[in-house]
């Protein structure tokens, strides 16, 4: 046993001198690649918003008495709007705390292809983050699967700000609105980050579909985002948030003169 453990002792201080050779060869350092963890963060926040519209919009409760509370937050609906509000704070089931509202305007059943919605952020915190922008749905459904697309338009934190278009293809729990927790679905596309203080664009390209499991209490169970800088020369840069692994984790990867360089960051 004591030689196992001295060979698999000797064999990480090998893999960390070998991960160090590499960052001093390449000058990149955890520091360098911190921008990934504000590309999480704030697709992490999207995520939520277009969960939280997505079961107000299904609830039969909200669609019967016209109102409900959802994840804390009181929401009300008429004919062809629907109102999300923090009022002046809500700790939701991840443990963030959210205060202001999402207003949104529909047209059409949610569940049915062809209806479509649109969102607006009004003074909405996640935290001590104010968020912006819209976020608009569309039903584009074909078949047994339930997809939403999405168009996500100047959502911005901190003078970062998250744009373009992705699908949201659901493999369980579209139909159980009263059951959030099996709430299964995978993204594609791809969302850019841009930077406004460095003016630096990420490039993000879903190569492959970002799980979203509602028992995974990070978001993401698995997935890969391959980010191109339009500033730094980082290749075979992505983020990957390791498969089926649901921790609160995930891997940045960045080539080294043709060498896998990888840290690790805090989903949340």
């Amino acid at each position: 046993m004591k030689q196992i453990s001295f060979a698999f002792m000797a064999a990480a201080l090998l893999l960390l001198s070998g991960c160090e050779e590499l960052e001093n060869l390449c000058g990149i350092s955890s520091e360098d690649l911190g921008f990934t963890e504000d590309y999480t963060r704030q697709l992490n926040a999207a995520v939520y918003i277009y969960q939280q519209t997505d079961r107000a919009l299904r609830d039969s409760t909200l669609q019967a008495a016209g109102t409900a509370e959802i994840d804390g937050a009181m929401c009300t609906r008429t004919a062809d709007s629907i109102v999300i509000d923090y009022g002046n704070g809500v700790v939701g089931n991840d443990g963030k705390e959210r205060r202001g509202s999402i207003r949104l305007g529909y047209s059409g059943n949610y569940i049915s292809a062809g209806s479509t919605a649109s969102l607006i952020l009004a003074n909405y915190y996640e935290g001590d983050q104010n968020l912006t922008g819209t976020i608009s749905l569309a039903n584009t459904s074909q078949g047994n699967t339930p997809i939403i697309a999405l168009t996500i338009d100047e959502f911005t934190a901190n003078d970062k700000t998250l744009d373009g278009a992705i699908s949201a293809s659901w493999l369980s729990g579209f139909e159980t609105e009263t059951q959030p927790e099996d709430d299964v679905f995978e993204l594609s596309g791809g969302l850019d980050l841009t930077d406004a203080t460095t003016t630096n664009v990420f490039n993000g390209l879903f190569t492959s579909p970002l799980r979203i499991v509602n028992n995974c209490p990070y978001t993401f169970e698995s997935g890969v985002v391959t980010l191109t800088s339009t500033v730094e020369n980082l290749t075979g840069l992505s983020v990957d948030f390791i498969d089926g692994d649901c921790a609160n984790l995930f891997q940045a990867n960045v080539d080294c003169d043709g060498n896998p360089l990888q840290f690790y960051y805090p989903i949340r």
